[in-house]
């Protein structure tokens, strides 16, 4: 459930809650303030958190039906969020004619993998640069650096990241043809009780539109264990989407996850998202 309203000329507050089997719990629940001194937007509350270029995306925006393997093994089943602060900017100088976007934030994260225990302190920042390369094509280049300490088991945890996007819509088919392709790399550095662990994982993510309604898509994740055991797992989720509406779609999609020590495990989903009142699906 969504409920976003501006509040006056200054702010806006947007809140997500999510029905569990036996619980409701918030996802997002944030004020921000736009046109700030120095071109800053402010977020102050509960938010998803800009790693990568799908983190910050909700659930049913997805190309997928799930968060991508490298997202859940290292910040968690839900991906990143954190309560605390974020600043957000664009950069007044252009390289190559492009944009770039900076992200500053300071929260408290709840992450099994990256502190085991209880909330902490973590740190973030991400880099972001976006180029129309023509009329037809768009490219995005993202750096993102975040960590945090749990003094109480001596777990220090950093995690750096790079991602890559293009994507090719043609002006006067926009809404029936597009492809977008997705690259994301991560190295999570931990040390633990005297013990420096280095792990590496990442997805490449396809998304075909081949009309209005119908796109077609695939992902490839490969991630190693953040910490403990040398351990690795690596699946492929193809998926066929179909647009009822702006409204409504259904989708179909294949799941294969091999894990070196769990063995394979199979699986076919059917989903189906609907929004309900005058707004389509927010990507975030």
């Amino acid at each position: 459930m969504g409920l976003q309203s501006t509040l006056d000329p200054y702010s806006t507050a947007k809140v997500f809650l999510a029905f569990e089997e036996d619980h409701v719990e918030a996802e997002e629940g944030y004020l921000y303030w736009t046109g700030l001194p120095g071109r800053i937007r402010a977020d102050v509350g509960l938010f998803r958190q800009p790693v990568g270029d799908l983190n910050r995306w909700h659930l049913h925006a997805l190309p997928e039906s799930e968060y991508p393997l490298v997202y859940r093994r290292y910040f968690g089943d839900d991906g990143l969020s954190g309560v605390g602060l974020s600043l957000y900017t664009t950069l007044p100088v252009s390289l190559v004619h492009g944009t770039h976007e900076i992200w500053a934030q300071a929260t408290s994260v709840e992450s099994d993998p990256m502190f085991g225990t209880d909330r902490h302190t973590t740190l973030l920042g991400r880099l972001q640069n976006f180029w129309q390369l023509s009329r037809s094509t768009y490219g995005q280049i993202g750096f993102t650096a975040l960590g945090g300490d749990n003094s109480d088991s001596a777990l220090t945890s950093r995690v750096l990241g790079l991602d890559a996007r293009l994507t090719w819509r043609p002006p006067n088919a926009g809404t029936r043809k597009d492809l977008t392709l997705r690259a994301e790399g991560y190295q999570f550095h931990s040390t633990e009780a005297g013990l420096t662990q280095t792990r590496y994982g990442g997805f490449v993510d396809a998304a075909f539109r081949v009309s209005q309604r119908w796109i077609l898509g695939a992902r490839y994740d490969y991630v190693e264990t953040p910490r403990g055991p040398d351990t690795n797992e690596w699946g492929i989720a193809p998926a066929i989407t179909w647009w009822q509406s702006e409204f409504v779609y259904l989708r179909l999609e294949g799941q294969h996850l091999d894990n070196s020590v769990n063995g394979t495990d199979n699986r076919v989903l059917l989903q189906a998202v609907f929004a309900m009142g005058p707004h389509k699906h927010e990507t975030y």
